[in-house]
């Protein structure tokens, strides 16, 4: 799935929405497009059936608004049929996250709002930093049992990055200020970085 760059000033390319792409034998054919569903960041439910999508609203009225789509996946072809779309309750929604249990999803805020921990707290007990809970997020990732997340935070270079437990308590991580991406190891508390700058960093077991 893709979502075509905006050309100037923020404007819509001429192709708008999703692009679908079908892998086969090595090969990529492109297979559709799901029009005016925005998809700056893309997650798949747990059950491979729905696909969420964040993006900004493609109402130009309200275009700094943030939205939430969830998209049902044909299991035949792989079109996607738009089920529901939400606000995200702030500007510049950059990133989706789904809970292993299938049941909630975190949202990752960049400005406006209360930022992505208003999601997060449907995670996991509010968080007891005051600083964690007001800082807009540029990416965070969950562990695969849902005890763990990872919070970068955008904006500034010396942004810090949060490892938080299911307790509530949090720590802040030997990480650079600069993270735009963030990720476990598949069944694992191993955490993956990568920086704006493009360096990439593993940190093993922050939890421990």
């Amino acid at each position: 799935y893709r979502w075509p760059r905006r050309g100037k000033k923020g404007r819509p390319s001429e192709k708008k929405g999703i692009e679908l792409f079908q892998f086969n034998d090595g090969k990529i054919n492109h297979v559709g497009n799901v029009s005016d569903v925005p998809g700056g960041f893309l997650a798949l439910h747990p059950n491979q059936k729905v696909l969420y999508a964040v993006g900004q609203s493609p109402d130009p009225a309200h275009s700094h608004d943030g939205t939430i789509s969830a998209l049902l996946i044909d299991p035949a072809t792989g079109q996607l049929t738009l089920l529901n779309q939400q606000p995200t309750g702030g500007r510049g929604p950059c990133h989706v996250a789904i809970h292993p249990d299938g049941k909630r999803v975190a949202l990752g805020i960049s400005s406006g709002g209360k930022s992505d921990l208003w999601a997060l707290e449907n995670f996991l007990p509010p968080l007891a930093d005051p600083k964690i809970a007001a800082a807009p997020s540029a990416a965070f990732a969950v562990s695969d049992d849902g005890t763990l997340i990872v919070l970068a935070g955008a904006g500034q270079d010396s942004e810090p990055v949060w490892l938080i437990a299911s307790d509530g308590a949090s720590v802040q991580l030997p990480l650079p200020g600069s993270i735009a991406a963030l990720t476990f190891r598949r069944n694992s508390h191993d955490l993956l970085a990568a920086s704006r700058a493009g360096s990439l960093y593993l940190v093993r077991n922050p939890g421990a």
